[in-house]
């Protein structure tokens, strides 16, 4: 995969720049700067993502490179590590049961996740577009953004989609649920590794995207 595309800032207004120099700053590049392993927690959206999409760079890269830079090292995207949540059955029914249906562990975390940054005031995180109200923020749209499940085959195409649009992260952390059933729990695991990653990998042409399940 290729990377993004640098940033062009001559035509930014000053409120535009303002806030790549706030991402530049942000963790991502303090971590990277001090040579630390990255780890990224995919479950919300950054605030600023939506501004630095329309330049057709992530903010996510533009940080890890800022790191890199100051610390004097080379961009090595190796280094980066995402988790996501995702859950794997043999078909997109099945996945898509455990994953958003009654009694699921994927959403009993995210509704209560979703509930209590709203309530808090920090519903900031769930939005594409900063001036979005709160009233029209809705909990399947943040299921749809922050859960990938399916088959493996639909796994492994969302998981390239997720990958084209946040930068080339190097390694993948399968984030832990509650097993609210243990069979389907550790299927979805077994699948991933087995059936998901060598898809993901082969596109990429890495030998391994996935070091470990938490």
């Amino acid at each position: 995969m290729s990377r993004p595309p640098l940033l062009d800032e001559t035509n930014l207004s000053s409120e535009q720049k303002l806030i790549f120099d706030n991402i530049r700053s942000g963790p991502l590049r303090t971590d990277n700067h001090y040579g630390w392993r990255l780890l990224e927690i995919r479950f919300e959206w950054h605030v600023h993502a939506p501004i630095a999409a329309r330049y057709g760079v992530t903010t996510d890269v533009i940080a890890y490179e800022e790191g890199c830079k100051q610390s004097g090292r080379p961009v090595n995207f190796n280094n980066w590590c995402v988790a996501k949540s995702i859950f794997v059955a043999k078909n997109e029914a099945t996945a898509r049961n455990y994953a958003r249906g009654a009694g699921s562990p994927y959403v009993h975390y995210f509704s209560s996740l979703f509930t209590k940054l709203v309530k808090n005031g920090r519903s900031n995180l769930f939005k594409e577009d900063p001036d979005m109200p709160d009233s029209a923020l809705k909990l399947d749209t943040v299921m749809d953004r922050c859960v990938i499940h399916g088959s493996p085959k639909q796994v492994a195409e969302k998981i390239l989609a997720f990958r084209d649009e946040v930068g080339p992260f190097g390694t993948l952390l399968y984030a832990g649920h509650d097993w609210v059933d243990p069979v389907l729990a550790k299927d979805s695991m077994r699948m991933m590794a087995e059936d998901v990653l060598p898809l993901v990998n082969q596109r990429i042409g890495k030998q391994s995207l996935m070091e470990s399940v938490a």
